[in-house]
Formats: C-alpha cells, sequence, structure tokens
C-alpha cells in the first residue's frame, strides 16, 4: 500500500492497516494539507504496511509553516511526524529529515469514512479498491472502511482473507474490512475475526440478493458471537415486512417515481427495525452500530453500547422537489 500524491493538492501522513479496530484508535495521527483551486503536487509519500501499533520511532519529518487546525482552533504552526504518529505541533526551527512546504495551506486532520463499497471481487467494473481508495484521498479521506458487499458477499474466513490481499495490495490509505453477519454462515464469524475483521455488518432488509437478510434468530445469535469475540456489531434498519409491503401497495397503484421510492421507506420501517435491533443486542450484550440513520426518532436511541452513523445527504435531502412521473 502506498500513498500517492500524482496530481493532487495534499500531503498525507498515516499508517496502513486492515485491522479495523485499529483505524480509529489514533484519529489525531491522520494531516491532510491542502491548497483549494491548486493543482500543484505537494509530496508523494509512500509508507510501507506496518503491523497493528503505529511506529513512534524513525525519522522526523516536519510540515512547516501551515495553518494546523486542531480541536483548540487554527493556528500558524509547523507540524512534526516521527515515523507514524503526531510528534509536536508547533515546534518552529526544529531540525528534521524531512521538510515539506505548507506556506499557504490549511493542515487539517484526514478524515474517516466508516461506510464505503468498494469494487474488486466481482464488481470491479464498477470502482476498484485502486481507485476508490485513490479517489478518497484526494477527497481528503485518509482512513476508511470498506463494507463486505462483494459479489459474492464477503461473508466467510476465505473471501475476507481474499479481500484482505487485495487491500493490503491496492489501496491507497488506510482501509479496515467489516465483516459479515449471515444466515448459515455463523461458524464462519471466528474465522474473519482471526482474518482482522473487528465489525460484523448485518441486513435486516433484502438487499437485492447480493448480501442475505438476517431474521431475528440469526442476528441474535450473530450478535452473541461477535461479542463473545469482543467486536462490534453494525446494521441496517429497515423492516422487510414494512417496505415489501408499502412496495406492493405502491406499485399496485401505478407508482414508479423517486417518491415513490422514497413513499415505499416510511420513517416507521427505520424506527421499528432500529428498536427492535436495539432490544436484540441488549439480550445479546453486544456493542452495535446503527448505519446510515436517516430519521430522528431512529436517532433517540441511547446508551454505552450503541452508535449511530449519518451522512450528509440524509441531513438536507428533501423528496418535495422530486416531480410525479419523473423517471431516471
Amino acid at each position: 500500500m502506498r500513498y500517492a500524491g500524482d496530481g493532487s493538492s495534499m500531503i498525507t501522513v498515516g499508517r496502513v492497516t486492515v485491522n479495523a479496530s485499529q483505524v480509529a484508535r489514533q484519529p489525531d495521527m491522520f494531516y491532510i494539507a491542502s491548497r483549494l483551486g491548486c493543482n500543484r503536487v505537494c509530496s508523494t509519500v509512500k509508507i510501507a504496511p506496518t503491523d497493528e501499533t503505529p511506529r513512534s520511532d524513525g525519522p522526523l519529518t516536519a510540515i512547516r509553516g501551515g495553518t494546523v487546525v486542531t480541536p483548540g482552533g487554527a493556528q500558524a504552526a509547523d507540524l512534526l511526524i516521527r515515523g507514524e504518529r503526531i510528534a509536536a505541533v508547533g515546534s518552529e526551527g526544529t531540525d528534521a529529515d524531512a521538510v515539506i512546504d505548507a506556506r499557504g495551506l490549511v493542515v487539517l486532520p484526514g478524515g474517516l469514512d466508516p461506510h464505503v463499497h468498494l469494487g474488486d471481487l466481482g464488481i470491479a467494473h464498477r470502482e476498484t479498491i485502486a481507485h476508490g481508495t485513490a479517489a478518497a484521498l484526494l477527497g481528503g479521506i485518509t482512513s476508511l472502511f470498506e463494507h463486505p458487499l462483494s459479489v459474492p458477499a464477503t461473508t466467510t474466513a476465505a473471501r475476507y482473507a481474499a479481500k484482505r490481499v487485495l487491500a493490503e495490495r491496492d489501496s491507497r490509505l488506510d482501509i479496515g474490512l467489516w465483516g459479515a453477519i449471515v444466515p448459515g454462515e455463523l461458524d464462519e464469524i471466528p474465522g474473519q475475526w482471526r482474518a482482522g475483521a473487528r465489525g460484523f455488518k448485518a441486513f435486516v432488509v433484502d438487499s437485492g440478493g447480493i448480501f442475505p437478510r438476517s431474521d431475528d434468530d440469526t442476528l441474535l445469535e450473530g450478535m452473541r458471537r461477535v461479542a463473545a469475540l469482543g467486536g462490534l456489531v453494525l446494521v441496517h434498519c429497515e423492516s422487510n415486512a414494512i417496505v415489501a409491503g408499502e412496495t406492493r401497495r405502491i406499485r399496485a397503484a401505478g407508482g414508479r417515481d423517486g417518491r415513490a421510492h422514497a413513499e415505499s421507506r416510511p420513517p416507521i420501517a427505520e424506527t421499528e427495525a432500529t428498536s427492535r435491533v436495539l432490544h436484540l443486542a441488549r439480550a445479546a450484550g453486544a456493542r452495535v452500530q446503527i448505519v446510515h440513520v436517516s430519521d430522528a426518532d431512529a436517532a433517540a436511541a441511547d446508551g454505552d453500547a450503541v452508535t449511530l452513523e449519518h451522512t450528509l445527504h440524509h441531513l438536507i435531502l428533501d423528496i418535495e422537489p422530486c416531480t410525479p412521473g419523473r423517471r431516471r
């Protein structure tokens, strides 16, 4: 794996791992320096694959002259990196083995995207790991988590290991790979864990045939097994029965446009499924993450063992501008 700056206007510093548990452990050690509207190649930084512990020894690199943004605010400062860790902020004049000129640039923590669907393994025509991670890097993302929706889905230890080989070879940034909970393959969970998975994705709604839906019994038992390992369970929460019923009724009435699609997935489909999944998680003693939350009532879940994920379009996109009858 490597960081490549060809054609970009950013400097990135980070480390490489495919263990999802490690990617988020040190979010403050990923920094990007970018100049908006600038096509200048600032630097190309190559990072060799590492073990699970980021190195704190090795050469000292200084990013000098930039405006560094931290939780405390923005300041004109130098950023020092020792090995693969941020060593200091604001140490002007310190001798360094390598110096990167960041004058006129803003130095920001790199973004972490926990929900990415890349290609390869059956759907490389859509996007490969190499292309997808390069695009993420250009957009300021330095770490991401890949979901297991390959073709076939990454639901076994063998498929997980195969995807890990591709990730180690082709990813241009830090990447974690989620494992999977699916009917009939719960015995694969320990093997995926040993291969590096620290989180396991499940659907409670039909996903179009690529990734099998888990019924309550499958999900509960899968949660128990993941909890015993100390992992995280990620769940796509929509009521399969409600979505199927609404879809059937709307299609029977002739609905085929964007509004029809939205109306086939009413808020109750998400809130009902979220409530049910949280009850199962409590019974299993599992840590759970609800993915792409779009409803305020679903987001009302609280507790130390629950995290919620949402994206910008869930906050700002509105069905009202959709013209009835318009089709793709």
